[in-house]
């Protein structure tokens, strides 16, 4: 009975902890330089996307009759490496204030989906959790073909298939389930491109420090890449797994996918037993 009450006691004040530790840094999974002016009745945008994958800015006012005049909320494509100068036409009699918004891929990009490899090491069994359209957060169009599987704090995270690493967060600490932690991105976690199929895979709730690979490496299928963690908004340890597309005018919509040796994502459920 005491080793019960103890057992409670360190898990309210661990979740405490937590909460108590909500970070107010926010870090960003990719950088693109971005010089922005006003002139001659111009907003201009001089862009260098260092990025190997395309990326997309979309600019917008505090003024919704100016953004449907001028159409200043279209997507513009930067493709990866790629340097220009964008330019919106607003008149300057008009008072308004402005800000841009960068995302990764080109929705218009082909999609050739194949079959990919589990997000883990070889000889691995682990239990999937939450499954497709689940009610706790697998429920809008990001997260809606998501994954979770029960790794643990510092098993090990591996890469879906070939690819170069786009994204990378890894300065996070801690996690929690309350309200705050749901509405507000704060976990570690790495964005994979795959060039080939025109797709991208994100792996989350890493460790603090946890990822293995940088922006811009090149990865193979199965490569470890990083170790699983506690970060974000989460009731326990384990590996958030999706798989992406672009979206037009914003970020990601999550999609279905199959896994080699005939492992269909949509067949997953809640306890489904997956071995690699």
């Amino acid at each position: 009975m005491k080793t019960l009450i103890k057992l409670i006691c360190f898990v309210i004040y661990s979740c405490a902890f937590a909460q108590d530790n909500f970070p107010k840094e926010q870090y960003y999974q990719f950088d693109i330089d971005i010089k922005h002016s006003y002139i001659n009745d111009h907003i201009v945008l001089d862009v260098k996307n260092t990025n190997k994958t395309a990326v997309r800015i979309v600019l917008t006012t505090d003024n919704e009759a100016l953004n449907k005049k001028y159409k200043l909320n279209d997507t513009i494509v930067f493709n990866a490496l790629e340097s220009k100068k964008v330019r919106y036409y607003v008149p300057s009699e008009t008072k308004f204030n402005y800000t841009f918004n960068s995302y990764l891929g080109n929705p218009d990009t082909p999609i050739t989906k194949n079959k990919l490899a589990l997000p883990f090491p070889k000889g691995k069994t682990y239990i999937v959790t939450q499954a497709y359209n689940d009610t706790l957060s697998h429920n809008n169009i990001y997260n809606k073909y998501a994954l979770d599987f029960n790794l643990q704090v510092n098993d090990t995270i591996c890469s879906a298939d070939y690819g170069i690493v786009v994204g990378v967060i890894k300065d996070y600490k801690y996690g929690g389930s309350s309200k705050k932690w749901k509405e507000v991105d704060k976990g570690n976690y790495i964005t994979i491109y795959h060039p080939h199929s025109g797709l991208y895979t994100q792996y989350y709730h890493l460790i603090h420090l946890g990822s293995m690979v940088q922006i811009g490496d090149r990865v193979n299928k199965g490569q470890p890449i990083g170790l699983s963690g506690l970060t974000g908004f989460t009731t326990g340890p384990h590996l958030h797994f999706c798989v992406l597309i672009p979206k037009k005018g914003g970020t990601f919509i999550s999609t279905p996918v199959d896994f080699e040796n005939d492992i269909n994502g949509e067949d997953l459920k809640i306890g489904s037993i997956v071995s690699h």
